[in-house]
């Protein structure tokens, strides 16, 4: 909640320090994530030097007031070098073929159901379970994180069981 006012603070911060020697290394600071209480603040931090910084303010027409601590660290993280594209496209060319040969588990759901315990219990191989409220025209497929991917029909192809996947529109999830 008050991550845009802490942002507009510190970039006010970073404009009351333009041209004051030995602060340059005091940018880019943004609110990241906050800390529930010091065990988790001392797990969060990295390991180096750190500048403390204090203010006081009052809020609410005096009717709050309070101190700020700051503890930057010392120097600005080195910034990542960026790594290039490959010059060629053979890079691009061999990982596609890669990934489209890989094999990937879907699973078609006709029905989901709960059964008491007791019931699970004592099924058996080649028992018959009646599923009253499935309907072969309404499968949902869904990926190995149980996210539906695609929805269809339950029919036949080549004389095997098959799903035909329709047009409704999936929401990303």
């Amino acid at each position: 909640m008050l991550s845009p006012v802490l942002d507009r603070a510190m970039a006010g911060f970073e404009t009351a320090l333009d041209g004051v020697a030995g602060h340059e290394t005091m940018r880019g600071y943004r609110f990241a994530a906050v800390a529930d209480g010091a065990r988790s603040l001392l797990l969060m931090l990295e390991e180096g030097p750190y500048r403390l910084r204090g203010g006081g303010g009052v809020l609410g027409g005096g009717l709050r007031d309070g101190i700020i601590m700051l503890g930057l660290p010392d120097r600005m993280a080195p910034v990542p070098a960026r790594i290039a594209p490959p010059p060629d496209e053979s890079f691009a060319r061999d990982m596609a073929a890669q990934v489209v040969q890989a094999s990937v588990r879907l699973d078609a759901v006709l029905l989901r159901m709960s059964l008491p315990l007791g019931t699970v219990l004592h099924l058996s191989v080649g028992q018959e379970i009646a599923l009253l409220q499935a309907d072969i025209s309404r499968i949902s497929v869904e990926g190995l994180d149980g996210r539906r991917v695609a929805s269809g029909q339950l029919g036949q192809q080549g004389g095997l069981r098959a799903i035909r996947i329709g047009g409704e529109e999936i929401p990303p999830g």
